[in-house]
């Protein structure tokens, strides 16, 4: 299978080095694998190969040597345009790059930027910190009725594909071990100093957007506002109808009890014909005990029952 690699964003550090994103494509196809590399460093040219090996294998069009051939070939193409550019020193501009604060998002990771004061003025230069990025998309409170926990729901992408949405506990989230625990051994930080610090505050800078939810982990009544309203397995279910604003995500085992949406009119008067058929169905002094603990059951908050069914 030939391959093709195509280069954008090229820039050079202050060092000297020479960066680029470099994306592999087969027969004018869509993108196979992109990631930035050093195109000056003989370590990052070969990293870069080994990833490539790695994710498409090895084959008659597909090797060490002759990715390196072309990543020389791109570095002589990127020396030459730099050289009339007027600022090589300015991070690149690629399709998406977020920048929040001194981070930047891109398709290929973290990067920490730095300004530096040099003999030819202010230049910004970029430290990679990750090689996946992730951002917090909602921030939950689990309520269970006695206790509230937060959470954040995390999205991830690696070299190109998606990354399962996780749910994470705050008290967990600064340790950064989550990261490997729920994605594998693909996703990593890079090694800088306090890149755990780095990353960590760079998915925070750049979840501004994240949405918050309460979610209730619970059945039974609860007073929101100043309205009442009864928690089930599919929502909130108040004396007007149902609460599309309510969320509830009760435990595997109470998953069964959800309630139906509350019927009208003619609906509502059969379901209570049905409802009420029951007490024909065996001795009133049974069927009436029975019947009556249905409706003591949604009444408990009030009622205060101190006895049961036997």
């Amino acid at each position: 299978m030939p391959i093709t690699l195509n280069c954008t964003g090229y820039r050079r550090r202050i060092n000297g080095d020479v960066t680029a994103v470099v994306s592999i494509t087969a027969d004018d196809g869509p993108i196979l694998f992109s990631d930035r590399v050093v195109l000056t460093s003989a370590k990052s040219r070969a990293q870069f190969a080994r990833a490539v090996l790695t994710r498409l294998g090895e084959s008659p069009g597909i090797d060490a040597d002759r990715i390196e051939t072309q990543l020389l070939e791109i570095l002589q193409e990127a020396e030459a345009a730099l050289s009339s550019d007027p600022n090589p020193y300015a991070p690149a501009e690629e399709p998406g790059t977020e920048r929040v604060e001194d981070y930047l998002l891109t398709p290929h990771g973290f990067f920490r930027i730095y300004t530096c004061e040099t003999s030819d003025g202010i230049r910004e230069r970029e430290v990679r910190l990750s090689n996946f990025v992730a951002r917090i998309r909602r921030e939950v409170i689990v309520d269970d009725g006695i206790t509230q926990s937060r959470f954040f729901e995390i999205a991830g992408e690696y070299a190109g594909t998606r990354l399962p949405v996780i749910r994470v506990a705050a008290a967990e989230f600064e340790r950064m071990s989550w990261i490997a625990e729920n994605w594998g051994a693909r996703p990593r930080l890079m090694p800088v100093a306090r890149v755990r610090d780095l990353v960590r505050d760079a998915i925070q800078a750049l979840s501004s957007s994240a949405e918050f939810a309460h979610v209730f982990a619970h059945t039974g009544w609860r007073k929101l506002g100043k309205r009442w309203v009864f928690l089930h397995g599919g929502g909130g279910i108040t004396g007007d109808g149902v609460r599309d604003n309510v969320y509830v995500e009760l435990p595997e085992a109470l998953g069964g009890y959800q309630l139906p949406e509350p019927p009208t009119g003619e609906r509502l008067k059969e379901a209570v014909r049905l409802a009420w058929g029951f007490y024909d169905a065996a001795e009133p002094s049974v069927s009436a005990a029975f019947l009556g603990a249905a409706y003591a059951a949604v009444l408990a908050e009030w009622l205060r029952p101190d006895f049961s069914l036997w």
